[in-house]
């Protein structure tokens, strides 16, 4: 983000901070649902377990399984302004986009 020229510590929806990001909170929520479905197709898949969990916290095993499954729903292709587009190259697109009409108004 800061290569693209925003503060990610400046938000629209999210409260600002310095320790926190705000802005990627506000931008990553057009994706959420890919952390949703991705959770859910873990445990559909029994991908976890309760032995997953140590004292109802998730075990560093079982989010290395999270992250590495959501990892892989970032390189998947999406459809994005009428074109087949990684996850993340559509995020670094929204980027742009945002960024253009940031200094066009």
């Amino acid at each position: 983000m800061l290569a693209n020229g925003f503060d990610p510590t400046i938000g629209i929806i999210h409260v600002e901070g310095n320790e926190k990001l705000p802005f990627l909170y506000d931008l990553i929520e057009k994706y959420r649902y890919l952390a949703f479905r991705s959770v859910f197709e873990i445990l559909n898949k029994n991908m976890i377990s309760e032995e997953d969990f140590e004292n109802n916290i998730l075990s560093f095993d079982g989010r290395k399984v999270i992250s590495s499954y959501f990892n892989e729903k970032l390189k998947e292709n999406i459809n994005y302004k009428n074109k087949k587009y990684t996850v993340e190259k559509a995020i670094e697109l929204d980027l742009r986009d945002i960024k253009k009409m940031i200094l066009d108004e």
